[in-house]
């Protein structure tokens, strides 16, 4: 099948527009996760190749082999969404091999690529395809499929991602090593290779794990790939590729750990102390501020709370003036609203309880909310992709936004930053910028 040229969905069937895989695979919206270790949740794998004399020196002169080189990366691998029909994933490519080999430093280790994978099954055989963004413009991919008990077939190439055709790729095939190869480590070359070896018997192995698990898993991935590889490569001779497929010991460990950091620290980007105690002493000199107006503003709400009891003695026009908490600068417009908001906020009052759960809540629905997402789960709303519930749609619409699609619609007016929360559009402009509630 000729590729170079066409579009992009000639890879795959599951590929149709604006598809789930089609979307996750271009990278049209993205998800930040953070990894959990637990059984065939996470699989590490590493491929270490013996090169023929003048291959590795041809593969570093050429600008292709260096853009596709993440798909042999030291790998861990995670599915993050299965369906019906497929399943979707993504892994995290260590560029240069690891950060850390056996205790010390890796001084050629270049960062994480994170890389988007669709796998699925096609006439009862494994089909996975790779892709990940290697330059401005411009994806990456390869696709494996599982040709017979020993036999891969696999396209490598990049695409447009403007006009998301297919610019160039290059095809070929990977045969299983048969055991006397395998132990000397020599290339299981057809040519020279007499040795017999029946591999049904590892296949029939896989299809009863396919029907048990009813779809493709990182179970099944690791007893695909695990051994010995041959590929031929022209005229210089076949390449041996080593792959190791493990869901625990010292590999994995060191790379489950440094991908945590990794992206804790892209979710909550780490602060330096100097900063921490910057933000401190900003925030308690505005407090500070404050605090000859205190005693006053608490009378008032006194008499506020007191002329709300007694309706009748109630002076509307005399509780219009003050619409703000002064303890955290929260503005409403109403004054009831600022009694309700002190009360469940700086009061902490929670007088909603869960009666399945010890739970509680300081608003009626809140406490409904959690009960439809916690115990009721037909009436909760799931989200597609990663299976979270809610229990009211805006909030799965709102997680949706500034998860998945990671956008960040609240804009400081003073220093042009983003944020997904109006929350936290607040606290950043109570810290870093004070000097406009003092002039306010």
């Amino acid at each position: 099948m000729e590729y170079s040229g066409r579009h992009v969905s000639i890879l795959s069937h599951h590929l149709e527009w604006d598809s789930l895989p089609f979307n996750w695979l271009l990278f049209r919206f993205q998800r930040q996760s953070v990894p959990v270790g637990g059984d065939w949740s996470l699989l590490f794998w590493r491929l270490k190749y013996d090169h023929p004399a003048g291959i590795r020196k041809a593969m570093q002169a050429s600008e292709f082999s260096r853009m596709v080189s993440v798909f042999s990366q030291p790998s861990l691998m995670m599915i993050e969404h299965r369906d019906r029909d497929f399943a979707l994933g993504s892994y995290w490519g260590f560029v240069g091999g690891l950060p850390e080999m056996n205790g010390l430093a890796n001084t050629d280790f270049g960062g994480f690529k994170r890389v988007r994978f669709l796998t699925y099954c096609e006439d009862s055989r494994a089909v996975i395809i790779y892709m990940t963004e290697v330059a401005p413009g411009v994806i990456a991919f390869s696709k494996i499929i599982e040709a017979d008990a020993r036999h891969v077939s696999n396209v490598t190439g990049l695409i447009d991602a403007d006009s998301e055709a297919i610019t160039m790729c290059v095809t070929g095939w990977k045969r299983r090593s048969c055991d006397q190869c395998a132990l000397a480590s020599i290339p299981c070359d057809p040519a020279v290779c007499n040795n017999e070896k029946d591999f049904d018997a590892d296949r029939a192995e896989r299809k009863a794990l396919l029907l048990r698990s009813g779809g493709l898993t990182l179970e099944y991935h690791r007893m695909w790939w695990n051994g010995s590889w041959t590929a031929p490569t022209g005229p210089m001779g076949p390449m041996t590729a080593f792959a190791s497929c493990t869901l625990k010991g010292p590999g994995f460990d060191v790379a489950l750990l440094s991908v945590m950091q990794h992206e804790v620290s892209n979710v909550h980007p780490p602060r330096s102390s100097y900063r921490i105690v910057n933000e401190g002493i900003n925030a308690m000199n505005y407090f500070l501020s404050l605090e000859d107006t205190e005693v006053e503003a608490s009378e008032k709400l006194a008499s506020s709370i007191d002329l709300l009891e007694d309706p009748i003695s109630l002076d509307w026009l005399s509780l219009l003036d003050d619409k703000t908490c002064e303890i955290c600068g929260s503005t409403f417009t109403r004054v009831i609203d600022v009694r309700r908001h002190k009360e469940n906020m700086h009061g902490k009052k929670r007088k909603y309880e869960c009666w399945i759960c010890p739970k509680s809540y300081s608003q009626n629905g809140h406490l409904r909310e959690h009960v439809r997402q916690a115990h009721v789960a037909q009436d909760a709303f799931s989200c597609t992709l990663c299976s979270k519930r809610f229990g009211v749609k805006h909030k799965l619409q709102r997680h949706f936004t500034t998860v998945h699609e990671n956008r960040r619609r609240f804009e400081c007016e003073v220093c042009s930053k983003k944020y997904k929360e109006k929350s936290s559009l607040k606290h950043h402009q109570l810290v870093h910028h004070v000097h406009l509630f003092e002039e306010s």
